[in-house]
């Protein structure tokens, strides 16, 4: 009995580490899966944010996110810690571009005053004609309030 004892100890043992080591990966997983979806989440519920691929570089992580509200315009960056948010009101827009490509397209928001534009990369095609469609609308409907 002894002798079985001694030639099963090692590989029970074999099998407790392997047990252990994939329950550790599973659970990192299951971290980091969830720390990307609390970092993910859109910043804007009303209105829908515009999220960028992921498949674009810059935007594996965490994607740039753009809501347009009825008077400006936020462009959203979040990081392991915190994010970046800018905005820019919608009297302060000159022009707005659409730089297509086979896929994906990057928005250009020109602005008055001379400051640089602001470049949203990696929306797909659809996305970024949809986002010039909105900042539009928020322009047209912002000079029909202005007398």
């Amino acid at each position: 009995m002894s002798e079985e004892n001694k030639n099963k100890s090692p590989r029970s043992l074999g099998w407790r580490i392997l047990r252990t080591a994939v329950l550790l990966a599973l659970i990192a997983f299951l971290l980091f899966a969830g720390v990307l979806y609390l970092f993910n989440r859109p910043f804007s519920e009303n209105p829908e944010a515009i999220r960028a691929s992921r498949l674009t570089t810059s935007n594996r992580l965490f994607p740039m996110q753009v809501a347009v509200f009825p008077e400006r315009i936020a462009r959203y960056k979040p990081r392991f810690f915190g994010h970046t948010e800018d905005s820019i009101s919608t009297d302060q827009i000159a022009s707005v571009k659409v730089q297509a490509g086979v896929v994906f397209a990057d928005v250009v928001i020109d602005t008055t005053g001379g400051s640089p534009p602001i470049v949203i990369h990696g929306l797909w095609k659809k996305d970024a004609e949809r986002l010039r469609h909105l900042i539009g609308a928020a322009q047209e409907s912002r000079r029909k309030r202005t007398p």
